[in-house]
């Protein structure tokens, strides 16, 4: 490689480059000095594997990567988010049952207080309908009787005008 660097030998041999850049641009990244600082001291620590890694092997340890990503946020707590469910259960199905049966075993004693505060609210507002309802009968009650009654002395006073005629 020329005395330039990458930059110079890319200057050089313009379609090996092309194809380098293309191959492993983590190599080309380290040597043109722009890698991030953990790969560059992964390269000074020894612990950089100068044979790339297959594309199987990319694509193996980028679903790995993203079934951890998605066990950490645990997308089964609290509703959750359907998507990555379904994301975790395709990656990983262990993992996703895990933490199905851990969020189930969580929601349990929310669900039956919920499902508590909603049976005394249903028994609140039927109470308050029967009440309701018995107020409503009462009232008509009360006017049906102040009807009769009313009808009761107008009978009673036509009586006495046939009487008196």
């Amino acid at each position: 490689m020329p005395d330039e660097g990458f930059g110079g030998f890319a200057d050089q041999f313009v379609t090996e480059s092309f194809q380098i850049r293309l191959a492993d641009p983590e190599l080309v990244s380290i040597l043109d000095g722009t890698c991030n600082a953990g790969l560059k001291a992964d390269v000074l620590a020894g612990k950089w594997d100068s044979v790339r890694p297959t594309d199987e092997q990319q694509a193996e340890a980028a679903r790995k990567a993203e079934a951890q990503r998605l066990f950490d946020s645990n997308p089964f707590a609290n509703g959750g988010n359907l998507t990555d469910q379904m994301k975790l259960q395709q990656l990983a199905p262990e993992a996703a049952a895990q933490l199905q049966e851990a969020a189930a075993r969580q929601q349990q004693p929310e669900m039956n207080e919920m499902r508590l505060k909603q049976m005394e609210a249903e028994q609140r507002k039927a109470r308050e309908a029967s009440m309701l309802k018995g107020m409503a009968m009462a009232q008509a009650e009360e006017n049906m009787r102040l009807r009769r009654a009313q009808l009761l002395r107008q009978h009673q006073g036509d009586v006495r005008a046939n009487r008196v005629r």
